[in-house]
């Protein structure tokens, strides 16, 4: 017994059928006409979010080994939802298989009927997880691109050099909240980036002095009508991030933590 394949079917059957009022008829059609055209762009969205906004607004971490992590993250998680609409649908197949034996066995009028609206509704998930599990695809696709870029740029990736690159990817984090929390509050940071900072072993009044000096910087140019880029902004944060580089290993090792165990890392991540 065969399933609707797109929207359009359905509408047509609801139509002929008299599920909803006759004055609706008109609208239906005018839904039915379109339909082709809706879902084919409809293909475009079954993907959790554009390329654009993930590397600008989703991977927002601002050194490599950190970027890399949550790519790889995000892979892992694709990859099993991918893998479990995959053995949905095959489970699906199976039960649509079983169903259409009962439902040409079946010489009980109503059963047979519930058993037609059941396959119906199986084929129709079906179809809808195979729109997803295409944007999954495209969603992985697009992701293993993003490993490949950043490990040309890293060049090289070991746990050890994940491990030390931390110091630098939460100095750079506390500083960017840090600085956007001090745009909205007069040039102050506020306390949860305080403490933030004080964490990673960096003196937040040291810290809140170099920041208003940044700002102050970014004040004389805009006086002079000059434009500021996000150069200007990570060329300082990275200039903040090496001269405070050590400090939170300083103060992990006054409070007696290894900060680096080689004998618990692996040699080479592959």
């Amino acid at each position: 017994m065969g399933g609707f394949n797109n929207m359009s079917e359905i509408e047509i059957v609801q139509l002929k059928q008299g599920v909803i009022k006759s004055e609706y008829k008109g609208m239906l059609k005018h839904i039915e006409t379109n339909l082709p055209a809706i879902n084919k762009n409809m293909d475009i969205f079954f993907k959790s979010n554009s390329q654009y906004k993930t590397i600008t607004l989703d991977v927002t971490e601002l050194t490599p080994f950190s970027t890399l992590k949550h790519i790889l993250a995000v892979i892992e998680q694709t990859y099993s939802a991918l893998k479990e609409s995959q053995f949905s649908l095959q489970k699906n197949r199976i039960e649509i298989e079983k169903k259409e034996l009962e439902y040409e066995n079946s010489i009980n009028n109503y059963d047979k009927e519930l058993l037609g609206i059941e396959i119906e509704e199986l084929d129709f998930k079906n179809k809808k997880l195979m729109q997803h599990i295409e944007g999954a695809v495209r969603k992985l696709s697009f992701f293993v691109t993003q490993h490949e870029a950043i490990l040309k740029k890293v060049n090289h990736f070991t746990e050890e050099e994940y491990e030390k690159e931390e110091k630098r990817h939460h100095i750079m984090t506390a500083i960017k909240q840090a600085l956007c929390s001090a745009r909205a509050r007069g040039g102050l940071i506020d306390e949860g980036n305080h403490i933030y900072l004080f964490e990673i072993g960096i003196n937040g009044a040291m810290f809140q002095k170099e920041l208003t000096d940044y700002l102050s910087l970014e004040n004389e140019l805009l006086e002079q009508n000059k434009s500021i880029d996000y150069n200007l902004t990570i060329s300082w944060m990275t200039a903040c991030a090496d001269r405070y580089l050590n400090q939170g290993v300083e103060f992990a090792e006054s409070k007696g933590f290894v900060v680096l165990d080689k004998q618990s890392l692996i040699k080479e991540l592959t």
